[in-house]
């Protein structure tokens, strides 16, 4: 894959600003395989930008926490809730209220989903947990409260983890191999090492999958098992799919939809800074930037603080 102009450049910033929730993510994980993209060129013809047409809808005050204990690794979205995938367990947030720990068990969740009402999540036990480092896929049929063991323990810790229906796709952190499974992890198939950054599948066709790369999207349209660049994409980090749209975030904080399966994207927004976890329900959308969750309640266009003094530290 050749890169773009101007991409090796903007790399070195991207190096810079990643480089000290490396340092600490290493105490979470094994070395990972995957590529954090560059920062986003100018817009090109396949890129449109919308501009904001309406007011935001009040979500209530931010508020101020200091219960939410670990550093953060991920974001999902039910409704109005808010959960988070952190170093010690998972928790949930309503708006306006403090969060509360939802999972009884404390481990290090690097990776976690939903696909309807079945939970799925991936990291390291906890220091109450007899069970191997590396935990595989864990299923949970009650909102995240309990957990059981999956599949893949001891062999993979999925960093990245995204299902629709029965599909689940997670990229292993430790050698970037992309797996999926067609059956909730009964079985499963690698689909080699794609660099990918962050990846989601499309709502409207489970066979389509988009990836952040260092080089701009890339597109799969057979399940993963190979990927082409998308020509005109903007340069993403993360991505979050709900209800026939994917959302992406560039590391400056530029926001984007697309509905077409990653043809092309409309420029919705703008966060104050480089996202670390992203998610979307709908027309909310949920970033944490810095030590703050903010959030958005159209599309993406205008967003307001929902929960700040959010755990600092490494995010994966």
């Amino acid at each position: 894959m050749k890169h773009r102009q101007g991409v090796h450049a903007r790399a070195v910033v991207l190096v810079l600003i990643v480089a000290g929730a490396a340092t600490l993510l290493a105490a979470c994980s094994s070395p990972s395989g995957s590529t954090t993209p560059a920062s986003p060129e100018a817009a090109s013809s396949r890129t449109q930008t919308l501009s904001p047409t309406e007011e935001p809808v009040a979500s209530g005050e931010a508020v101020s926490t200091d219960s939410l204990t670990g550093h953060v690794h991920n974001l999902v979205l039910v409704g109005t809730k808010l959960y988070f995938g952190t170093h010690d367990g998972i928790w949930s947030q309503q708006p306006g209220q403090q969060p509360v720990r939802v999972s009884d068990e404390v481990f290090d969740t690097m990776g976690l989903t939903r696909t309807g009402s079945t939970w799925l999540a991936s990291g390291h036990p906890g220091p109450e947990m007899d069970a191997p480092n590396d935990l595989g896929l864990g299923i949970s049929t009650n909102g995240g409260q309990t957990w059981t063991k999956g599949s893949l323990g001891g062999q993979v810790d999925f960093h990245r983890l995204v299902a629709t229906n029965k599909v689940v796709m997670g990229l292993a952190s430790n050698n970037g191999v992309l797996w999926r499974t067609a059956n909730l992890g009964r079985t499963w198939k690698q689909l080699g090492t794609p660099e990918l950054f962050d990846l989601a599948l499309d709502p409207a066709n489970d066979t389509t999958v988009l990836g952040t790369s260092p080089t701009g999207v890339m597109r799969s349209i057979n399940g993963g098992t190979s990927f082409d660049s998308v020509p005109g994409a903007p340069l993403l980090a993360l991505l979050a799919a709900s209800r026939g749209q994917v959302v992406g975030v560039d590391i400056d904080g530029k926001v984007y939809t697309t509905t077409d399966g990653g043809s092309t994207w409309i420029h919705r927004g703008q966060l104050a800074g480089q996202p670390i976890a992203l998610a979307a329900e709908g027309s909310r959308v949920a970033a944490l930037v810095g030590d703050a969750i903010m959030e958005s309640l159209d599309g993406g266009r205008t967003f307001q603080a929902r929960l700040t003094g959010v755990g600092a530290g490494a995010h994966g």
